[in-house]
């Protein structure tokens, strides 16, 4: 459900090891990871090796789950939801997930927001506490400037207005954090910088 929500696209290998173990039409999106463990169900709990010979349709193990589903009458969502009356299956859309607002990721920062702020994380390596004189943040009210041991690491007008007053930012653990608060309009930015 979460990759169609978000819109990404189909995991071919997985979707094909899934249908070829006997659950057809199952598709997955987005990046997936396969694991296999051994549990007794009473006290016994461990990873065990996924080669990839694992990953092909023929492996043993997936012989061995189409075998198993086969035999079973209830073994997906659909003929489940059949057996118990549910004709209406939820539909979750980009809108419905929180962090669906857009956001971003570039070689000197993260960024994030909410309906009222906007937070970017910088990725600065050595900072410590005590080196808030090496960084430089100017804030206007539409344009920023962060600069640490006199690089730049952001200059750019901002997608959208915020309250310079209201604006700070904090250096705690070597993690460097700029908090905007919007302001007037407080719809969702598509980006950070203004194009």
């Amino acid at each position: 459900t979460w990759g169609v929500a978000k819109e990404l696209e189909e995991n071919p290998r997985v979707s094909g090891l899934a249908q070829a173990c006997g659950y057809v039409g199952q598709t997955f999106r987005g990046d997936c990871f396969i694991g296999r463990v051994f549990d007794d169900t009473e006290d016994e709990w461990r990873r065990v090796d996924f080669r990839l010979a694992d990953c092909q349709s023929d492996a043993s193990w997936i012989t061995a789950t189409k075998k198993q589903r086969e035999n079973r009458n209830v073994g997906d969502m659909s003929s489940l939801a059949d057996k118990m009356g549910v004709k209406n299956p939820a539909k979750v859309t980009p809108d419905m997930l929180e962090d669906a607002t857009p956001h971003g990721d570039t070689e000197h920062y993260t960024w994030r927001q909410t309906k009222e702020e906007v937070e970017i994380t910088f990725k600065t390596e050595g900072l410590q506490k005590g080196d808030k004189k090496l960084v430089k943040v100017a804030f206007q009210r539409q344009r920023l400037t962060v600069s640490v041991r006199g690089e730049e690491l952001l200059c750019a007008d901002l997608a959208g207005r915020t309250d310079p007053d209201l604006n700070t930012w904090t250096l705690s653990d070597g993690v460097l954090q700029v908090t905007l608060c919007k302001a007037g309009d407080t719809s969702s930015w598509a980006t950070l910088c203004a194009p």
